[in-house]
């Protein structure tokens, strides 16, 4: 657990200095934040917030983090599976 959060911490620390040095992260978190509450505000349906919001993530990404971007759509598409699970099924007629 010790492992985890210092791994965590040390993340942390990433992130506050990609912030503080680089103007291109820092307008990828503020197109970041105004992007992902408008998906959330155009459609009702939880399968449509979650790809918009995955389209977002991904383009964010971009072409060299590949790997990133896809393990980023393996998270979306458990949260999609997670979501069609708590659905009752159907009653054919």
């Amino acid at each position: 657990m010790l492992r985890i959060w210092r791994a965590t911490l040390n993340s942390w620390a990433g992130l506050k200095a990609a912030a503080s040095s680089e103007a291109a992260f820092r307008e990828e978190i503020v197109a970041l934040v105004l992007a992902v509450p408008l998906a959330l505000f155009f459609t009702p349906l939880a399968w449509k917030r979650l790809t918009l919001i995955g389209v977002i993530l991904r383009a964010m990404v971009g072409p060299l983090g590949i790997a990133v971007g896809a393990l980023v759509l393996l998270l979306i598409g458990g949260g999609l599976y997670l979501v069609l699970l708590r659905r009752p099924p159907r009653r054919q007629p």
